[in-house]
């Protein structure tokens, strides 16, 4: 079996979500009842969060492999190639399993995926740059034995400040108790993985949507500029004054444009959209 706990929904074309880095299934059940009366929803926990817990022996460079390995086994167990859904680092995830594994695959929307080596022009130097200053002051919170810090600021640069104050203390400690898997295997994986220049020919004529926020980090901008270049038939969407974490802050928009997404992929036989915005 694939490790991985995975919680299920609904009835219908399989749609696998696949959450950020620093979440778990938990984060897409408010979406279900908009999309379960019409697909099969299928919510792992990746690898080091929630109740899948990280394998031993995996590391930064390895972890991307291994995760896609897991997501492979538990795609093969549905009856039909799934629409892939991710956020963040679960974004990455389900890019890397459809880049590997096509033929499981429908379709891709991919909320802000951390594509870290897009990044590679000399005019986005700064904003790679950012992005090391904020993970190398979280890495050494962390190596300093202060997690809570290191997630403090995990969470301060790429959520915005207000959200951090206003977390119960109870998710404060579930960020600290991750903060190891999620900065010294999971982010560091994402300075790893590089999207080959044959990804358009691997993905064919799949539907891909890529969604962000105009309030989003910079880096997480350019990502979605650079990664639309690479794959030219992608739709991108914009969600207005929204940032990294659109899916649950900007819950209509976001259902508006995985409905669409669907619609695109499957027919006409998605969620309704009016009702979802």
């Amino acid at each position: 079996m694939s490790g991985l706990h995975c919680v299920r929904r609904g009835d219908g074309p399989p749609v696998v979500w696949l959450h950020a880095g620093a979440g778990s299934h938990l984060q897409w059940l408010p979406h279900f009842h908009r999309f379960a009366a019409r697909y099969t929803c299928h919510a792992p926990d990746l690898f080091g969060h929630g109740a899948s817990p990280m394998p031993s022996g995996v590391t930064a460079a390895t972890a991307v492999a291994r995760q896609v390995a897991a997501l492979d086994e538990l795609l093969a167990t549905l009856d039909a190639p799934a629409h892939l859904v991710g956020h963040s680092y679960g974004a990455t995830m389900a890019l890397a399993v459809a880049l590997a594994h096509p033929a499981r695959v429908a379709s891709l929307l991919l909320v802000e995926p951390p594509l870290f080596r897009l990044l590679a022009a000399p005019a986005d130097a700064p904003l790679l740059a950012e992005v090391e200053r904020v993970e190398l002051a979280a890495t050494m919170a962390l190596n300093a034995g202060d997690p809570m810090r290191a997630s403090e600021i995990f969470s301060t640069y790429w959520s915005g400040p207000t959200l951090w104050e206003a977390l119960p203390a109870v998710f404060r400690r579930a960020l600290a108790d991750g903060a190891a898997a999620r900065h010294r295997v999971g982010i560091a994986a994402m300075f790893h993985f590089e999207l080959p220049d044959d990804a358009p020919a691997r993905l064919g004529a799949r539907p891909i949507t890529l969604v962000g926020g105009d309030l989003s980090p910079a880096p997480a901008r350019r990502i979605l500029t650079r990664l639309q270049a690479r794959l030219p038939t992608a739709v991108r969407v914009v969600v207005e004054g929204a940032g990294h974490l659109l899916p649950s802050t900007h819950v209509g928009a976001f259902q508006g444009a995985l409905g669409a997404h669907l619609e695109r992929a499957d027919g006409p036989h998605a969620p309704d959209q009016a009702a979802a915005r």
